[in-house]
């Protein structure tokens, strides 16, 4: 008991640059949310977005502060949750908190319009799109580079190149999730097929490297083993959790595609119903 009690409470670290970064974020969130709820009360965060922000750097810490961080250089699965988060939990909630449009309003006139300049890059249709394939293409890609042995074993070995390698998962999970979930009526935005396209390649980019490490014939990484578990059975387990767990945000977002679609199309299809009849009457 006093050992588990240690690992829950002990085993906590306390590296300043998570802890700046999220306090940070959170004093910006908030200043820039009271400033819309006085100036623009139809724009400010609701309390569920709020949760979400809230949810999301809570979850991050939890990643990188909590024995979470040190059972992951004992146990790949426990590694490959630790990846997870990173990627398809913390940032799904953290977009949907809508930081950037928040966060800007905390700042000056000047200061708005230079960090604005990103949206104002993608203003059409043509440029979302193409900055969505790159966004996919990314995160598709980073996921995969640094899966490879040689990349994954120093990540073990050196703490530098771990923390790069957390950073790099974060920022394209932030990247990714904001190109598909839904944003404000003032943005531009890829449509529901479009969307659709972005995250299953995502998903199937997990799905083949999951592949890659479930069936691989010999031990990818240099994990020796642990808590009764054989290096392989436990790099068999992590390819578990990246197929399955790992599955459940891309099917949450495409099970709400599909329902926004059949949505719109049963309004377009009423619309037109109506239009009829008034030409009828």
């Amino acid at each position: 008991m006093v050992d588990v009690l240690h690992v829950l409470i002990g085993g906590w670290s306390a590296e300043p640059v998570p802890l700046v970064a999220a306090a940070a974020a959170v004093l910006i969130y908030d200043s820039g949310s009271r400033r819309l709820a006085t100036t623009q009360p139809e724009s400010a965060p609701t309390r569920t977005q709020q949760a979400c922000l809230a949810a999301g750097i809570a979850l991050i810490l939890v990643a990188l502060l909590s024995p979470l961080d040190d059972f992951a250089l004992q146990l790949q699965w426990v590694h490959m949750v630790q990846h997870l988060v990173l990627l398809v939990v913390a940032p799904p909630l953290i977009v949907l908190a809508r930081p950037w449009d928040t966060g800007m309003a905390a700042f000056g006139p000047r200061l708005r319009r230079v960090l604005g300049a990103p949206e104002r890059l993608l203003s059409t249709h043509a440029r979302r799109g193409a900055a969505s394939i790159a966004a996919v293409v990314v995160f598709v890609a980073v996921l995969w580079v640094w899966h490879v042995p040689a990349l994954y074993n120093l990540t073990l070995r050196d703490e530098a190149v771990h923390n790069l390698e957390h950073t790099a998962f974060l920022a394209v999970g932030l990247i990714f999730w904001t190109a598909v979930l839904p944003r404000s009526d003032a943005v531009v935005a890829l449509g529901m097929i479009a969307r659709s396209v972005v995250v299953l390649t995502g998903l199937v980019g997990g799905w083949l490297l999951a592949v890659y490490i479930g069936y691989a014939p010999t031990v990818l990484y240099a994990y020796s083993g642990r808590g009764g578990l054989t290096a392989t059975a436990d790099q068999q387990i992590a390819a578990g959790v990246m197929w399955v767990p790992a599955s459940v945000p891309f099917l949450i977002v495409l099970i709400w595609l599909g329902a926004r679609w059949f949505e719109n199309d049963a309004r377009a299809a009423a619309a037109e119903a109506g239009l009829r009849g008034e030409v009828h009457a």
